[in-house]
């Protein structure tokens, strides 16, 4: 993950059956000058779980990305 060089966003679900926060913490931290965004009361699914917010918060990172 540290030859990633693309802006990157990271949404992890608080109650991700899959891996826990300190993993997203640890891809955070394994790629340069990416963002993590943690959802609460969500689980392995944020785009369907909180799509609207989801979709925001892409949005504002794409444009952010330009």
């Amino acid at each position: 993950m540290g030859r990633i060089v693309a802006p990157t966003l990271i949404v992890w679900g608080a109650q991700n059956p899959f891996g826990d926060i300190p993993e997203a913490h640890r891809m955070n931290d394994s790629i340069p000058g990416s963002r993590l965004e943690i959802f609460g009361e969500c689980g392995h699914w944020p785009q369907h779980e909180h799509a609207a917010r989801f979709n925001r918060l892409n949005l504002d990172f794409l444009g952010e990305a330009r």
